[in-house]
């Protein structure tokens, strides 16, 4: 397997469909072999139903289920360590990312040689709240922590297999696309970036709530007192 691309779904009922339908399509026209791995990450509505049905009938797709959800992160490692490609991926499972926008960062991180490759904004069509946290994650973060880029959780985000490895990533909750940036640095790391459009969520509603910030600020002190040991 060449890509493994990992998307998670919690209680996105309306959305799956027309995300992996998406995904699938802008993959197969890119001519690499690939996979989805589908992560049903604890949902309480149809979406496991829906994931069932459609690996049935699309080879490419791999379903990973968590019984309970544990936090964004822990259903993007578990993903991870179900994924058989060369390299790999993760982009989320809410239809912000159109499928030919996800293949811009992979055909970036093949043709340049890059060891990680993520998205950056572009143009967002989103919601004021999601601006104001993202502009505090990004003024924050750098205090603490060096990381080689101004736009830390956009995603999606690719890397080699072999620096996944090495990264062993461990935050369970929304603190892992921060993870990821934090280590890329530390371990000097060939890494690009690529504009890309982030489309208003259509429908189903966003996990991300205004206690998500308090969070992410928790996470930085703890991470920084452990320095990542």
């Amino acid at each position: 397997m060449h890509f493994s691309l990992v998307v998670p779904f919690y209680n996105e009922e309306q959305n799956v469909e027309s995300v992996v339908f998406d995904l699938l399509n802008a993959f197969r026209n890119v001519g690499v072999r690939f996979e989805l791995v589908l992560v049903n990450n604890g949902s309480t509505d149809r979406t496991p139903h829906i994931l069932r049905k459609l690996a049935k009938s699309n080879k490419e797709i791999t379903i990973v289920n968590i019984a309970e959800n544990q936090g964004y992160g822990w259903g993007i490692i578990s993903g991870l360590r179900a994924a058989r490609g060369e390299y790999l991926g993760l982009s989320p499972g809410d239809g912000q990312v159109c499928g030919t926008e996800v293949t811009k960062v992979y055909r970036k991180l093949i043709d340049d040689g890059l060891d990680l490759c993520k998205a950056k904004q572009g143009f967002r069509n989103d919601g004021s709240f999601r601006k104001i946290q993202s502009t505090l994650y990004n003024l924050i973060l750098p205090i603490f922590f060096k990381v080689q880029t101004r736009d830390i959780n956009r995603s999606p985000k690719m890397m080699k297999r072999p620096v996944y490895k090495l990264m062993q990533l461990s935050c369970r909750d929304w603190f892992l696309d921060a993870e990821i940036m934090i280590k890329s640095n530390r371990m000097a790391l060939k890494v690009g970036e690529v504009p890309i459009y982030f489309d208003k969520r259509k429908t189903g509603k966003s996990n991300v709530k205004f206690t998500t910030v308090f969070e992410f600020i928790k996470n930085i002190i703890w991470y920084r007192l452990r320095d990542f040991d």
